[in-house]
């Protein structure tokens, strides 16, 4: 391949990479935007609070993915829900135990056989987050 040729090469690799880096940043700010906006966060508030499941838990699963306390810990309860939970709630709800939660609520009931039932509120961050930008 002669020099030219390859300079000619190396120009149009270089546009074409110039190209896509700004379609991937517009892209990243485009997707900060519609995640942080009022709206999205609304919705994403609406959908848990009006949702209501309940069941009896009968396995236990953790998804290593996310490495230390990023790591994902889930419910799997015996109505065919799968219900995230915190590192506390996690450890404290064993399999034979009881999970509610209500429709039109932020509150998750967790009936635990050896001790009191557990009252969590959930999405209580995503309430929060909307009082203050409707400030």
């Amino acid at each position: 391949m002669p020099q030219k040729e390859k300079v000619e090469l190396d120009n149009g690799m270089n546009k074409i990479g110039g190209i896509m880096l700004l379609i991937l940043f517009f892209s990243l700010i485009g997707g900060y935007f519609v995640t942080n906006s009022y709206e999205y966060i609304s919705r994403k508030y609406k959908e848990f609070n009006e949702y209501s499941f309940e069941g009896e838990v009968y396995d236990k699963k953790e998804d290593q993915k996310g490495g230390g306390a990023n790591v994902a810990r889930y419910l799997h309860l015996k109505t065919g829900i799968i219900h995230r939970v915190n590192i506390s709630k996690y450890y404290d709800v064993q399999i034979g135990d009881y999970v509610y939660k209500p429709a039109k609520s932020d509150t998750v009931y967790y009936i635990v056989k050896k001790k009191d039932t557990i009252k969590a509120m959930e999405n209580s961050y995503l309430k929060d987050y909307l009082k203050t930008m409707s400030k």
